[in-house]
């Protein structure tokens, strides 16, 4: 994944290989493959990579836990980019930059015979280190005491992105109510400086397209637009109440 332009995505929580290649048809850039709020098996997510990687997009896996083993069987389907939830201080990032690099970066478990390098153990030395060049990773803060612990949690070394929990940040100083009010902005920006400060990107969800503008204004580099399931929603609730109104 591209460490450098702004970057505009959504969530999915489908459990469908099929609507995962329809948004990739999107000039959208990434795909968040939900594991943590769907029903998605590793089977599921290797095809949902696949279909990403046919397309040309971005495919990112957001994994149910930071457990290592877990996570093994995440990265072995093939995803280059990770993004692992509840980060609430440098240590638990530090444990995960463990699980996900091999030596001498962290300890993550070896086989050669898997996607990751092509089924063969030739040339591994070479595939161990493209590997860990290649491997993106980004976490969640998420609560009260992650986002107390932003800046040092921004300084470990192999963290690629900051993802904000935007409510959680408006909770964190008591307003979870209103997105918008300038209090909660400010600190949005305050936080995203601190993160990139440290040379890490940053990132969030938008729950409309006005919200999304303004992270992208506020010069927010990770912006996760919406979401699969809400999306087929609305288009149908929005169209069937204007069918009837008229």
């Amino acid at each position: 994944m591209s460490k450098s332009k702004q970057r505009f995505g959504t969530w999915c929580s489908l459990n469908s290989v099929n609507a995962i290649d329809a948004i990739c048809t999107t000039d959208l850039d990434f795909i968040v493959i939900d594991e943590e709020h769907s029903s998605v098996s590793f089977e599921d997510m290797e095809n949902m990579v696949r279909a990403c990687e046919a397309r040309g997009k971005q495919a990112i896996i957001r994994s149910s836990n930071d457990e290592k083993q877990h996570l093994l069987r995440i990265l072995e389907t093939g995803s280059n980019a990770l993004m692992v939830p509840h980060v609430s201080s440098a240590e638990d990032a530090k444990k995960i930059i463990n699980s996900v690099k091999y030596p001498p970066l962290g300890n993550r478990g070896l086989s050669p015979y898997t996607r990751q390098h092509n089924f063969s153990d030739k040339n591994l030395t070479e595939s161990l280190s493209k590997a860990n060049d290649k491997q993106y990773l980004g976490v969640l803060v998420e609560g009260d005491e992650g986002i107390k612990n932003i800046a040092e949690i921004s300084k470990v070394e192999g963290i690629d992105l900051i993802y904000i929990g935007l409510f959680d940040l408006a909770k964190s100083i008591g307003m979870s109510d209103n997105l918008e009010d300038p209090k909660i902005i400010e600190l949005l920006k305050e936080t995203k400086e601190i993160i990139q400060s440290n040379g890490v990107k940053v990132g969030s969800m938008a729950k409309d397209v006005s919200y999304a503008k303004r992270l992208s204004n506020l010069g927010f580099d990770f912006i996760a637009f919406y979401n699969d399931a809400a999306a087929l929603k609305s288009f149908f609730q929005d169209s069937i109440s204007s069918i009837k109104a008229d």
